[in-house]
């Protein structure tokens, strides 16, 4: 298999855990999950969540400019198609603006329209980020780790969000191509996983987005969401949006419903022919 060199150690850093809400439970099956791929459990740490929020507040002055910062790195076309498929679900507020405004199918950086999607997604950042359940991403992937550990850290980190949904103004994955799937749900991802150095690595799973749903539901999101975001980092997998996504599991879901349904299926690791090479 082409896999990388990793590291097979995971510390667990949570928000506040409630044992009523059955957050125990699905640590425990994270930690089996961690197990079933030959990965080592290395503990469990938890934050205040009322820190979290006032550390969250406290980065909403930079990211006027990290908005347009990233905005300004998108290069290629984008599909309002794709973003209406990634709207419809998880954000109608977007998804009838985005009709309202009638876009042409395809809208060029720097076009016509640049200037009018631009003002219609910055709209969009700041009605997802003052909610109350919302963290910003960079203390997800810093305050969080510094919190617990003293110094750099030295095993990879999986961050379980219980009662928060992490949200950043980044849009695109340093290849220019908008990333549909969390921009159409407004600036949050289902997961994501992101590199803390050239050895370690951070998974990010907010069971907050199914928080009403039954522990069953609950466990089954938070490992498809490892699966997706572990292949990535273990085979170099990337993000696709060209097949359905019961084909494979690097195509993010277009809805929460859509993930569920998938999720339930307990498809372990499912791969379209072009990441089964990569994975071979």
């Amino acid at each position: 298999m082409n896999k990388l060199n990793l590291h097979n150690e995971f510390l667990i850093i949570t928000d506040k855990l409630d044992k009523n809400r059955g957050d125990l439970q699905i640590l425990n099956s994270l930690v089996r999950q961690l197990h079933k791929y030959g990965l080592v459990y290395a503990g469990v740490e938890q934050f205040s969540n009322e820190q979290l929020r006032e550390l969250t507040k406290q980065y909403w002055k930079f990211e006027r400019k990290n908005f347009d910062k990233y905005f300004d790195g998108l290069t290629n076309t984008v599909s309002i198609d794709t973003l209406l498929k990634y709207s419809e679900h998880e954000n109608p507020e977007l998804h009838l603006r985005l009709i309202k405004e009638n876009f042409p199918k395809e809208i060029a950086p720097q076009g016509e329209y640049w200037g009018k999607f631009h003002s219609l997604l910055w709209d969009e950042y700041p009605r997802r980020f003052h909610q109350q359940d919302t963290l910003h991403l960079n203390v997800v992937a810093f305050d969080m780790i510094q919190a617990v550990i003293e110094g750099e850290p030295t095993t990879n980190i999986l961050t379980v969000l219980f009662s928060h949904i992490g949200v950043s103004p980044d849009m695109h994955s340093g290849n220019g191509t908008l990333k549909y799937h969390s921009v159409g749900r407004g600036f949050y991802g289902f997961g994501c996983g992101r590199p803390i150095n050239s050895d370690l690595w951070q998974i990010v799973i907010p069971v907050a987005v199914v928080g009403n749903e039954s522990i069953e539901i609950k466990n089954a999101f938070a490992r498809e969401i490892f699966n997706h975001e572990w292949c990535e980092r273990r085979y170099d997998l990337k993000d696709h949006y060209d097949l359905d996504p019961s084909e494979c599991v690097m195509v993010p879901k277009p809805s929460i419903k859509t993930l569920i349904d998938i999720a339930l299926m307990d498809k372990g690791l499912y791969f379209c022919g072009k990441c089964a090479e990569k994975v071979r």
